[in-house]
C-alpha cells in the first residue's frame, strides 16, 4: 500500500474536500467573531460568542449561521488546489521519509 502512488486529481479532490470540511467546521466561529468585532460601542446587540450564535439561530435559523460561505469555499477549494498542486511540485526534488526529508539529513 505504501508503495502506491496518489493520483494528483485524487489529491486535489481530496485536498478540496477537506478545506471545505474545515470551513465549515469554522464559519460559524468567524460569523460570530466578525459580528462581535463590527458592534457599535453604544448598541451592544451580543453580550459573547454563544449569545451571538443562539440569537443568529433564532432569528435566521440554523443556515443562517452559513450565509455567505459559498464566495469562500469557493476561495478556499482553489487555495488548496494551488497548495497541493506546489506540493506535489517540490516533493519531485525531494524524497520524504515518514519522519524526515532525506536531502536535509544527508
Amino acid at each position: 500500500m505504501a508503495d502506491k502512488q496518489i493520483s494528483l486529481p485524487a489529491k486535489l479532490i481530496n485536498g478540496g474536500i477537506a478545506g471545505l470540511i474545515g470551513v465549515t467546521c469554522v464559519f460559524p466561529i468567524d460569523l460570530a467573531k466578525t459580528r462581535l468585532q463590527n458592534q457599535q460601542n453604544g448598541s451592544r446587540l451580543y453580550t459573547s460568542m454563544s449569545d451571538c450564535l443562539i440569537k443568529t439561530i433564532k432569528s435566521e435559523g440554523y443556515f443562517g449561521m452559513y450565509r455567505g460561505r459559498t464566495k469562500l469555499c469557493v476561495f478556499v477549494f482553489a487555495c488548496v488546489h494551488a497548495c497541493v498542486c506546489v506540493h506535489t511540485g517540490l516533493s519531485m526534488f525531494f524524497v520524504y521519509d515518514s519522519v524526515s526529508l532525506y536531502f536535509f539529513d544527508h
